[in-house]
């Protein structure tokens, strides 16, 4: 009756991609010195309990009850039964075939050490891991996960730590702050299917995860007893598949076919997938050209519709004739920069759409899995094959791995957004390599820009906009030659901003708006998270508000894939949370995310980079309004500084320390400053580089614009001028720096009229030199980028040398702050 989902299973077995996952059903055939008729269950371990404590147990839980027994006889005690009852010295049939197949991995919550005794029969060397192990490190082969604990590493000593039985160690939060449910849901997500052997649901961190991802349905199979339990089947359905075969006999069917199956190797893609055309292309109609333009649906059927439907919706772009020229020239690696929104994505889309009609083969990066560096080499024995890496300074490690193994036969293609390329470009040349090309999406050619107005107007696309009477031609002149800006202008004037305002207020449920707010966050953020991430950082069960208002949150996310969080469109994103959510919404879910932080001392590897990009202040300021700003900024540092995760962190201090600053309150910047170079002192090997600069920026802004008459003028330019000459000396890069350099005009209108004659010598001498070195950077990749910086130090010059008189224009503030926060922690 099950054979076809058995063979299944062992078809899924061979491509070594399948997670099992051990109930204390599996263990029942096995035999220990206490239970010589086999192990066990959660039921059979209460009533043994109950039997020694001479009491009726049966209406207790097994946690209460193990509770109770440590208390009442003592840890040894209930450790010597554990051992007793679980160091099994006898293995059923087929169990050490079974374990022996080629799983991608095996997990349980037995405490027994049955798996381990199956694989040492084979002479198979395993590895026995709990939750003392770093669940961010590579797990070695043959090992055993144990997700409550093994009565194999542990003692009487340290049952407690170690064993997740009793009521005080089952209900704490170990498991979920050791990272092992994230990585175990990364490898469910990952995996060609998953097989649960003998498992009821019992754990409820499990059976949450598994509720929270309902689409894992489709690859979940419960082994289970041929005896149907009607209850039992109720509540294991939803999740997967129930075959009620018994252990042995789905062992025997599965192990019987798996000879037959030809072994299939490195061909499951776990870390990157390929890009492949629709199966059905079709023309666009204006309803498509909407989605596409506004949330970004179809971006696949675009890149490979023909050459003259995709040249009316996406414009023919130049770079992708420059970049395919380029390949054909042999060169392999190449970075797409451009501004949110601006068509990085599409562009690249289009590229591989080319490419596939040269015979190349697509594939994008998804995420980093154990599997990447074989995927890689498989990628590259293709020969003529293509990578695309989404937002390369987001996953530097990768971006490096996959260029340096990918081999010059291998495209390598990356996108990155303008600000983190004019901050961090250098980076570029280890990461892709000295060859690398850079190509810029900001700017359309005028041609292109035609084309793309042209094809809105034919397929009456804005309405009122269209046509020879509509407006577009004018808002195409005030657009200039960015997308994004012509998108937003018409969310603002069109009926398209409208939809969305009417859309979000539907949501009647707070939590909703919350969960919206918080993807859109994520989004703009670039962090390639999922729900269960959002899940843990504002402790909510996303996924019944987000069933419940399915078709709102799909009009604005992919949730696919594992329940990754993929937006449709980051310009939406950043028009919800500029025009449509009000700036104390947002600071309150951002709050809501901190106080999650509470009481830990660490953030795992998803969280991290998430909670260090909501901390900065040049991320959360676009999203306040210039009335409500120095309010809702200082209400979300204080709330943060009330918490020990942030409060050690130099990081920290330094955000709130540009924050206020923003808003003009020097005296709280300078203590903030204070306040993080102190905690950076206490970090090994910490670079300073960012607390320097904006150091620097302090005195010069605040002596520059601080109504109070300081009189520390010379003493401050020293401390300043001393920290931008010895950057532009060590940094390969100084873009920071060369940002401090646009207050010394504005400084100097105000500081030299008290410079002494030989006060003013020596500020000429170092400005002078500051000029120099930004000269010397000029003609480097980053050439444009300094020239404010140039004009504001010689304008700084020309004040000292009496030769410039007029208040200079203030430098813009918002450029500086795009720190990259890598000295977080």
């Amino acid at each position: 009756m099950y054979d076809n989902q058995l063979t299944q299973i062992a078809a899924d077995i061979t491509t070594k991609s399948a997670v099992l996952f051990l109930g204390s059903g599996f263990s029942r055939g096995c035999k220990s010195k206490g239970s010589p008729t086999g192990l066990p269950t959660a039921a059979g371990l209460r009533d043994i309990l109950s039997k020694m404590l001479e009491t009726d147990g049966s209406s207790y839980s097994l946690e209460d009850l193990s509770e109770h027994f440590a208390i009442v006889k003592g840890q040894p005690a209930l450790y010597e039964t554990l051992v007793e009852h679980f160091a099994v010295n006898e293995i059923g049939p087929q169990m050490a075939a079974f374990i022996g197949l080629p799983w991608w991995r095996i997990y349980t919550t037995n405490f027994d050490d049955a798996a381990e005794k199956c694989l040492a029969s084979l002479q198979i060397q395993s590895v026995t891991m709990d939750l003392d192990h770093d669940a961010n490190k590579q797990i070695p082969p043959s090992s055993i996960i144990h997700l409550n604990g093994a009565v194999a590493t542990t003692n009487a000593s340290n049952l407690r730590d170690k064993i997740r039985l009793t009521a005080s160690t089952y209900w704490d939060e170990r498991i979920q702050q050791s990272g092992w449910l994230q990585r175990f849901h990364r490898d469910i997500s990952q995996a060609k299917c998953v097989v649960f052997v003998g498992y009821s649901l019992f754990d409820v961190d499990i059976a949450k995860l598994l509720r929270a991802n309902p689409e894992l349905s489709s690859k979940t199979y419960f082994i289970d007893s041929p005896s149907q339990d009607l209850i039992k089947d109720t509540k294991l359905r939803p999740f997967g598949t129930v075959i009620h075969t018994g252990f042995e006999r789905a062992a025997e069917t599965i192990l019987e076919v798996m000879p037959g199956l030809t072994p299939v190797e490195d061909v499951y893609f776990t870390s990157f997938k390929e890009i492949t055309p629709p199966a059905e292309i079709r023309e666009f109609d204006a309803e498509d050209a909407r989605r596409f333009l506004t949330i970004g649906a179809g971006l696949e059927d675009v890149a490979f519709l023909e050459s003259n439907a995709r040249r009316a919706l996406a414009c023919d772009r130049e770079i992708v004739e420059v970049m395919l020229e380029q390949v054909k020239r042999g060169a392999a690696r190449h970075l797409i920069v451009g501004k949110i929104g601006n068509g990085k994505t599409v562009a690249s889309l289009l590229f591989a759409a080319r490419l596939r009609g040269e015979g190349y083969r697509v594939f994008e990066f998804v995420r980093r899995t154990e599997r990447m560096a074989t995927e890689i080499a498989t990628i590259a024995a293709m020969g003529r094959a293509c990578i695309i890496v989404e937002n390369g300074f987001g996953h530097t490690e990768q971006l490096q791995m996959i260029s340096e193994n990918a081999g010059k036969s291998v495209v390598v293609v990356s996108t990155a957004r303008t600000s983190a390329f004019e901050l961090r470009g250098s980076e570029m040349r280890t990461l892709l390599g000295p060859e690398y090309r850079r190509y810029s999406v900001d700017t359309l050619r005028s041609p292109e820009r035609t084309q793309l107005a042209d094809a809105l107007q034919k397929l009456g696309f804005f309405g009122k906009y269209s046509g020879k009477e509509g407006r577009l031609p004018e808002l195409i002149d005030t657009w200039g030659n960015d997308i994004r800006s012509l998108v937003l202008k018409l969310f603002e004037e069109n009926d398209v901003g409208r939809v969305f305002r009417e859309q979000i207020a539907k949501l009647e449920h707070n939590d909703a708006r919350s969960i919206l707010v918080l993807y859109f966050l994520l989004v703009v953020a670039e962090a390639r998270a999922d729900v269960s991430t959002a899940d843990d950082l504002l402790s909510i069960s996303t996924h019944p508000i987000v069933e419940k208002y399915s078709e709102l949150f799909r009009d604005f996310f992919d949730l696919h894939d594992g329940d990754k969080i993929e937006a449709r469109s980051s310009v939406v994103g950043e028009f919800c949370l500029k025009r449509v959510f009000k700036g104390h919404e947002i600071v309150d879910v951002l709050i809501r995310v901190a106080d999650q932080q509470k009481g830990k001392t660490y953030a795992d590897d998803e969280s991290w980079p998430i909670l260090l990009q909501f901390m900065r202040f040049g991320f959360i300021e676009p999203w306040l309004g210039a009335s409500d700003k120095p309010v809702l900024l200082k209400r979300y540092y204080e709330r943060l500084r009330t918490n020990s995760f942030y409060l050690r962190n130099p990081h920290f201090w330094l955000q709130y320390a540009i924050a206020m600053m923003s808003i003009g309150n020097y005296d709280f910047a300078k203590t903030y400053l204070d306040n993080a170079r102190s905690r950076a002192d206490q970090i090994p090997r910490y670079n300073y580089r960012h607390l320097d600069n904006h150091t620097a920026r302090y005195y010069l802004e605040s002596r520059a614009r601080d109504p109070r008459d300081l009189r520390d003028y010379f003493a401050v330019f020293l401390k300043a001028t001393s920290t931008l000459i010895s950057e532009f000396r060590t940094e390969n890069q100084a873009n920071y720096t060369a940002r401090v350099c646009k207050y010394l005009a504005e400084f100097c209108y105000r500081a030299n009229p008290t410079f002494s004659v030989s006060d003013r010598t020596e500020a000429i001498r170092r400005t002078k030199l500051l000029i120099s070195h930004l000269n010397s950077r000029r003609g480097k990749d980053q050439d444009g980028l300094l020239k404010d910086a140039l004009g504001a130090t010689e304008q700084a010059l020309m004040i000292l040398n009496g030769e410039y008189v007029a208040n200079p224009v203030r430098g813009n503030d918002n450029d500086f702050l795009q720190a990259d926060g890598s000295q977080f922690g």
